[in-house]
């Protein structure tokens, strides 16, 4: 059994290990009485995956610019930085985007409590402002372990940081939100909430009212633990596997959000969430990701953090424990079963031509993994989008439909590759290909489908190994487009449905090299998804390497 020593030693080595190595940040002055962390300038967060200034326009934009109105969300407000991360549109409740007098004249509009401090307080490149508090967020899923963090003027009530299922709100299942008050206001100074139920943390923030201030706050869901900090400096560790009987462990991370409430005003500024590595160990090109692993396992959505080609459940299909992770697809090879993850079309305007489509023209990957006890005479499709002869296709066939490379049922690639064709893999080819008792042992199995249009090579690997490869003329293009939506599962007719358990479907728009192949495999042998950084030392050294790592940090950072 895990200790709690041990646990606060992942911890530290997961998210205190970071600030080892990154410069102090720049605590800037916003006002009297308080201080803020610019974007950029965390020493808790050394590699960003979103970040936002609150300048109004989705890239920066003119700091000096007028007050805007309040943001509606269906009007969703595009954060100035993804990072390189296609979803980055804000949801919830109404907020405005205000600027400091100072820069420009009287940009924002004053209300009960007043803003605080004279004209030289604020931000000039812009804050927002919230009349009655409201909560805020962005779906997000990218890291297990990860920090979100705001500026914020601490009101009569409450500043929020939150983690959970939906974006924009503080009252979904599955969801943990940190409440932070002024010291003797005579409610908990941090509080611990989950949609329904508050827990005093017992932890204090030492903050006046009316000053700004940086909040942050790092999760670690693979051990259910938090860290909560006041202008970068820790207040406190919980292991939610414990506190308060462990009503707030398995916290989703799907969502994450800011916001605040009490009074008549909310101000927050440099909004930023990130972690100890940078997220190009995510994929460069990936398109989509769904695994699956939603907190709320009733929910018929299956989320695609990346690019908002979220899906929904049809027929028999619903939500089972995870291959890898929390939770996966089960199937029942029932006519009608699948999850319909759209057409492509669903990215928010603002992300840049083709960040979430489903075209693809130099290349594509098809990354999932997959349980099944398939018999080879049925027809079942592991993700197919069904635009004609531009039609993608990865599926399990019986053996009159294969050809090419063996006459047994097989694994087929369907792609437009200088017109249509199929490359055909049957099993129980008595070379290196595996048998179909093989593959169809109900045994999860990791499989890659890649088409590259600079080499010509269509390939399918399975478990890590090449079992057969297709080649084109260097440089053939790549037509895959059209209207029709996407199935994982079976084709959009309902017709070919697989049967048994579908898990991390990833969609690239380029091809994986062998070497990305090899990794990801590495990762789902742990227990891991494809991305996942390298395995931490063992339990017995992370304990002593997070205790050392924790006196380390402590002596960076300063006094409480």
């Amino acid at each position: 059994m895990m200790t709690t020593t041990t646990r606060i030693g992942l911890l530290a080595v997961a998210l205190f290990a970071m600030v080892l190595t990154h410069p102090a940040h720049a605590v800037v002055s916003s006002g009297p009485g308080g201080s803020g962390v610019t974007v950029g300038s965390s020493s808790l967060i050394p590699s960003l995956d979103y970040s936002d200034s609150y300048t109004g326009t989705p890239d920066g934009g003119n700091p000096f610019r007028p007050y805007v109105a309040a943001i509606q969300p269906a009007q969703a407000y595009f954060v100035e930085s993804s990072h390189g991360n296609p979803n980055r549109s804000f949801t919830g409740s109404l907020w405005s985007i205000a600027q400091d007098p100072s820069a420009g004249g009287a940009g924002f509009v004053n209300g009960t409590p007043t803003y605080p401090g004279d004209a030289t307080a604020g931000s000039a490149t812009g804050f927002t402002q919230r009349g009655g508090g409201g909560d805020y967020g962005i779906r997000y899923g990218l890291r297990d372990q990860y920090v979100v963090q705001v500026d914020a003027v601490q009101m009569t009530d409450r500043i929020d940081i939150t983690t959970g299922p939906t974006p924009g709100t503080i009252f979904a299942g599955n969801s943990v939100s940190v409440f932070f008050r002024q010291s003797g206001s005579g409610l908990p100074e941090i509080g611990i909430f989950n949609g329904a139920t508050e827990t005093n943390s017992g932890l204090t923030t030492g903050i006046a009212p009316g000053t700004w201030n940086n909040y942050a706050v790092a999760f670690d869901r693979a051990n259910n633990m938090i860290e909560v900090f006041v202008n970068e400096t820790s207040r406190g560790v919980l292991d939610l596997n414990t506190f308060a009987g462990g009503i707030y462990a398995n916290f989703s991370n799907a969502a994450v959000g800011a916001g605040g409430a009490g009074g008549n005003r909310t101000w927050t500024d440099n909004f930023q969430v990130g972690g100890a590595s940078p997220l190009d160990r995510l994929a460069p090109g990936l398109t989509s990701y769904w695994s699956f692993d939603e907190a709320n396992a009733g929910t018929a959505l299956a989320n695609d953090p990346l690019s908002g080609n979220n899906g929904t459940f049809a027929g028999s299909a619903t939500r089972t424990a995870g291959l890898i992770g929390d939770g996966a697809a089960q199937f029942n090879g029932t006519a009608g079963d699948g999850v319909n993850v759209g057409n492509g079309q669903a990215t928010p305007a603002g992300d840049g031509a083709g960040s979430g489509d489903f075209t693809f023209t130099t290349g594509i990957t098809i990354e999932a993994m997959v349980q099944t006890t398939w018999n080879g005479t049925t027809l079942a499709e592991v993700f197919r989008k069904e635009d004609g002869g531009n039609r993608i296709l990865l599926s399990l066939q019986p053996a009159g439909f294969i050809s090419g490379q063996g006459t047994g049922p097989g694994i087929s690639l369907g792609l437009n590759t200088g017109g249509y064709s199929e490359l055909d893999l049957a099993f129980d080819d008595g070379g290196a290909r595996p048998t179909l008792a093989d593959f169809a042992d109900g045994q999860p199995h990791h499989l890659v489908a890649l088409f590259d249009s600079l080499t010509g090579e269509k390939s399918i690997y399975l478990d890590g190994v090449l079992i057969g490869t297709q080649a084109f003329a260097p440089g053939t293009p790549l037509l895959a487009v059209g209207g029709t939506a996407a199935f994982i599962g079976n084709l959009s007719s309902g017709g070919e449905p697989f049967d048994g358990v579908i898990d991390e479907v990833a969609l690239y728009n380029r091809a994986l090299s062998p070497d990305e192949i090899a990794a990801h495999f590495a990762n789902v042998q742990l227990g891991r998804n494809y991305f996942a950084a390298a395995p931490v030392p063992e339990p017995a050294s992370i304990a002593l390497l997070g205790l050392a790592g924790l006196a380390l940090t402590r002596r960076r950072r300063r006094q409480a």
